[in-house]
């Protein structure tokens, strides 16, 4: 692993929203208040995919740029699709590699309350409970998932209520028991046939994200050297969930 460091100017606004480090009522308002449509930069292919915002644990989001996350293997630069037309927020870094697969960048962030979610400092229970949300096709859609006792390459694996389809990739995974983020979902797993099982849900750990983010976040050590950890290994071509 090597690390890639780069000078990014920032235009911040004046006057910033409330903040809050703390989910709103309920873990659908939760996802719903921190995500956003991605559409991946790749000439010829765009590929859809799914962000939400963050923050580091000593940042708390008091100033108007925040971090964001998707996941790593959604080619960068990142192009973000909103309803006024297309913005290219900065990508920091990312890490695509066994076991995490996770970009981070920054955005204006103008949400009226920014409020960010908890990120869990433990690994999940087999058989716990937990909700994603994502654009699934360019709409945003949700699916429970219980989580499976055992997985591959030290990634997460979850069991999903209902097929997923592409452009859920990137989306926060947030625990029905606890509230607090427990993952970031990458892709769903083929079998030996080249057949995709949009059942079984693929997802980097939570506790992996913390280095990234403290590392991209807006105020933190290395603001005047927006900074990002960049992997040389690849995301297991299994894995399919653009």
């Amino acid at each position: 692993m090597r690390i890639l460091l780069a000078t990014i100017g920032i235009t911040m606004a004046l006057g910033a929203p409330g903040t809050a480090l703390a989910e709103p009522a309920g873990p659908w308002m939760t996802l719903l208040s921190i995500t956003f449509p991605i559409l991946a930069d790749l000439p010829g292919l765009p590929v859809n995919c799914t962000g939400w915002y963050a923050t580091s644990q000593g940042h708390g989001g008091s100033m108007p740029i925040s971090v964001y996350v998707t996941a790593g293997h959604c080619n960068v630069p990142h192009i973000v699709r909103m309803g006024e037309g297309l913005e290219q927020p900065p990508v920091l870094g990312h890490i695509d590699r066994l076991g995490v697969d996770a970009a981070v960048g920054v955005r204006v962030d103008q949400r009226a309350t920014r409020t960010f979610p908890i990120l869990a400092m433990t690994l999940p229970q087999p058989g716990e409970r937990a909700l994603v949300a994502g654009y699934s096709a360019g709409h945003l859609t949700e699916a429970v998932l219980t989580t499976l006792p055992r997985c591959f390459h030290g990634f997460l694996c979850f069991h999903s209520d209902h097929a997923l389809r592409p452009g859920m990739s990137g989306a926060s995974i947030l625990s029905l028991r606890t509230g607090q983020i427990i993952g970031v979902l990458v892709g769903t797993s083929l079998d030996s046939h080249g057949y995709g099982d949009q059942h079984t849900i693929w997802a980097t750990p939570a506790v992996a994200l913390r280095a990234l983010i403290e590392l991209a976040a807006p105020g933190g050590p290395e603001a005047d050297r927006a900074g990002g950890m960049v992997s040389s290994h690849s995301t297991p071509p299994t894995l399919r969930l653009e």
